[in-house]
C-alpha cells in the first residue's frame, strides 16, 4: 500500500520535478522528489528502530528504493548529500542535481604572448609536415604555457586568430590561415626589415585604457578577512590614452593625449569613445608635427585609422550611391542594371585602398605601415602600456577619477626610454624571427596546399563590406 501511495505521488503530485527516461537513461529526481524520498528513507529508519527484531525491517535503503521505484544507489546519494547538509547547517537541505554548479568558464582567448606561441606552435607543425588538429595543439599549448582549456576552447581561439579548416583530397581536414591574414603579414615582416636594415626612424602609435577602480587583483588582509583596501564594486569611469614613441625617444612628451570616456561607467570597449574625427586631430596637430624627417610610422587597422580616401560602395550601399560613383569614375552602366550588376563594376574596378592619414603622412614626408590583423604583438607598445598599467594598480588606492588620471600621466612621464628600447628589441626579435620562418613554412606548406581540395565558394576574404 505505501509503495502504492509513493509511487502515485511522484507521478502525480509532482509530475513537473521528474525528467522522464530517455532511451534507457536513468530518471532524474528533482528536489521535491529527492525530499520525498529521504522522508520515506526517514520512516523506514525509525520503523527498523523500533522493530530490530524484525531482520527484513533493517534493510532500510533497499525498502526504501522498492517502494519509491527508484535505484539503490540513488537512495544512497540522497542520503549522503542530507547528512552531508546536517553536519554543516544543522538541517536537510536537497537541491535539484546540476543546480549551482561551479563550473569552469569556457577559454575562449590568449594573451597576446601565448597567441604568438601558439601560431608558432602551429608553423612549426607545417615545417614537420604534421597536421595541426586541435586536440594536438591542446596538448603542446599545455607543455608550453600550462594551457587548461579543451579542443573545443582551442578552436574558438584559432577562429579568433584567423585560422580555418580546409579539406583535403583525402577527406582529412588541415588547419590553415586565411589567405589574406598571412599575406598581410608577409608584406609587414618584410616591409619593416628593409626600413630597419635601412637605419630609419621607426615609431609605434597605439591606444589604450585604465578604468578609475583599477588596481591590484589581490593583497593581504587579516584572517577575518578585515583590512586591505575597500575597492568599489564596478570598474568605474574610464580613461582613454592615446601614445606614441621609439627605442630612440621614448614616448614624444608632446603627444600624450588623455581624456574622460563620456559614458562613465561603461563595459565597452574603449574603440566606441574613440572615432576618427579625434584620432585624426591628434595624428595631425600632436604627432605629426614632433617627427623626425622621413620617419616610418607602425599603427593597426582600427577603423578610426582607417577612413579611406575614396570609399567605393559596398553591399549595404544604396543603389543611388553606387550610380553615382561609377558615374564619378566615368565607368558606364545602363540604367535597367540590377544593384548586384552595379556592384560587380564596383568590384572589377576597384583600386587598391588609400587612406586618409596615409596620404596625410606621405605629404609631411613620412610612410605608415600596417600591423597585419591578430598580430598585435608585432607592436612594443603594447609591452608599455603593460608597465603604464602596472604602475597605477600599485598606487591606485582613492579610485577617484581625478586621482586615477593623475597616476595615468605619471606613470606615462616615468617611462624611460632604456625601457621603450627593451620593449623595441624584443618586438623586433619576434618581427625578424618571424620573418625568417616565413619562407620556411611556404616551402612545407606547398605539398599539402596541393592536395586541398578547391574552394569554389566566396571566401573570407574576398567579401565586399564595410571594413575594406
Amino acid at each position: 500500500m505505501l509503495k502504492i501511495i509513493i509511487s502515485v505521488y511522484l507521478q502525480y503530485v509532482t509530475p513537473h520535478v521528474i525528467m522522464e527516461t530517455v532511451r534507457g537513461k536513468r530518471q532524474v529526481l528533482h528536489k521535491q522528489a529527492r525530499e520525498m524520498v529521504y522522508k520515506v528513507y526517514s520512516y523506514f529508519l525509525r520503523e527498523a528502530e523500533e522493530l530490530a527484531d524484525l531482520p527484513h525491517v533493517a534493510k532500510v535503503q533497499e525498502r526504501t528504493a522498492s517502494a519509491c521505484d527508484v535505484g539503490i544507489r540513488t537512495v544512497q546519494r540522497i542520503v549522503n548529500e542530507s547528512n552531508k547538509s546536517l553536519n554543516t547547517c544543522g538541517s536537510v537541505v536537497l537541491k535539484s542535481p546540476g543546480k549551482n554548479h561551479n563550473r569552469n568558464k569556457p577559454i575562449s582567448d590568449l594573451d597576446n604572448f601565448n597567441k604568438d606561441i601558439l601560431r608558432g606552435s602551429i608553423f612549426e607543425m607545417y615545417t614537420r609536415g604534421e597536421f595541426p588538429t586541435a586536440e594536438k595543439l591542446v596538448k603542446i599549448m599545455n607543455e608550453k604555457v600550462g594551457f587548461v582549456g579543451s579542443a573545443s576552447s582551442m578552436l574558438r581561439i584559432l577562429r579568433g586568430l584567423g585560422f580555418r579548416y580546409k579539406m583535403c583530397n583525402n577527406g582529412r581536414k588541415f588547419l590553415m590561415e586565411r589567405s589574406d591574414i598571412a599575406a598581410a603579414r608577409a608584406r609587414f615582416l618584410r616591409k619593416i626589415h628593409e626600413v630597419r636594415e635601412a637605419g630609419h626612424n621607426i615609431f609605434y602609435l597605439d591606444e589604450t585604457w585604465v578604468n578609475q577602480n583599477y588596481t591590484r587583483q589581490s593583497c593581504w588582509v587579516t584572517s577575518d578577512g578585515s583590512g586591505g583596501l575597500k575597492v568599489p564594486t564596478g570598474k568605474g569611469g574610464r580613461l582613454i590614452i592615446c601614445h606614441a614613441g621609439s627605442a630612440a625617444t621614448g614616448f614624444i612628451p608632446q603627444s600624450k593625449l588623455v581624456f574622460k570616456c563620456k559614458k562613465q561607467n561603461s563595459n565597452t570597449d574603449y574603440h566606441s569613445e574613440m572615432n576618427a574625427e579625434t584620432f585624426e586631430k591628434w595624428f595631425i596637430q600632436d604627432f605629426l608635427p614632433y617627427l623626425p624627417p622621413a620617419s616610418y610610422i607602425v599603427m593597426d587597422n582600427a577603423s578610426y585609422h582607417s577612413r579611406l580616401r575614396d570609399k567605393p560602395p559596398t553591399t549595404s550601399s544604396r543603389k543611388a550611391e553606387i550610380t553615382a560613383w561609377l558615374s564619378e569614375k566615368n565607368i558606364p552602366f545602363q540604367a535597367k542594371e540590377t544593384r548586384n550588376e552595379l556592384l560587380e563594376k564596383v568590384r572589377a574596378n576597384r583600386s587598391d585602398k588609400i587612406y586618409v592619414l596615409d596620404s596625410i603622412a606621405l605629404e609631411k614626408g613620412h610612410n605608415v605601415i600596417r600591423l597585419p590583423a591578430y598580430h598585435c604583438q608585432y607592436n612594443p607598445i603594447e609591452l608599455v602600456w603593460a608597465q603604464v598599467k602596472g604602475f597605477v594598480a600599485e598606487r591606485n588606492t582613492t579610485f577617484k577619477i581625478a586621482d586615477t588620471e593623475i597616476l595615468v600621466n605619471e606613470a606615462i612621464d616615468n617611462i624611460a626610454v632604456s625601457a621603450w628600447e627593451n620593449c623595441v628589441r624584443h618586438a623586433e626579435k619576434i618581427q625578424e624571427d618571424d620573418f625568417n620562418r616565413e619562407l620556411l613554412v611556404d616551402t612545407a606548406l606547398e605539398p599539402i596546399i596541393i592536395n586541398l581540395q578547391d574552394d569554389t565558394s566566396q571566401s573570407e576574404d574576398e567579401s565586399m563590406d564595410e571594413n575594406e
